[in-house]
């Protein structure tokens, strides 16, 4: 869906505090089961498994390692592994709802910036056209200035209203 031109909605607070309260329940549990802070470099230098290698893994650890246990090492037995497994599997559809989430939030809070932007140059643009015959427009003009001179390019053309 495109940007809607001057979109304007109520996120209300009963709607903001059950979101908030959602997204540190859910960050509340994953810190009860395990909490993992990874430096950039260990992330970069960690064996992962690459999408076209996890039917490998799913074979080996639902199939093979089971079928063969003298094979499997003592330092990951096979249940350790099934249960990294399984937790893996439900945390890759944790990462794709939270995608799903972050886009939404990230459009929505994108449109409506583009709003309030448009909102606040036509309130200059309109102080500087009237600056001297209407009262408050030299004020607005001083206030916003800051926003627009020396600021580089605004994007977007002439606001619309």
């Amino acid at each position: 869906m495109a940007i809607i031109k001057n979109l304007s909605v109520v996120i209300s607070p009963a709607q903001q505090a059950a979101i908030l309260a959602d997204l540190n329940n859910v960050l509340t549990t994953l810190n009860s089961i395990q909490i993992i802070t990874l430096s950039p470099s260990e992330k970069d230098n960690t064996a992962a498994v690459a999408e076209g290698r996890a039917p490998y893994v799913l074979k080996a650890v639902n199939v093979l390692g089971p079928q063969f246990p003298a094979l499997v090492s003592a330092a990951i037995t096979t249940a350790a592994a099934t249960n990294a497994l399984v937790s893996w599997t439900f945390l890759k559809d944790v990462q794709v709802l939270l995608t799903e989430i972050n886009d939404r939030s990230g459009d929505l809070g994108l449109n409506l910036q583009n709003t309030t932007w448009n909102y606040t140059r036509q309130l200059y643009k309109n102080g500087q056209e009237f600056e001297g015959d209407l009262v408050g427009a030299d004020v607005v003009v001083r206030e916003l200035k800051g926003a627009f001179e020396g600021m580089g390019p605004q994007g977007g053309g002439e606001p619309t209203v």
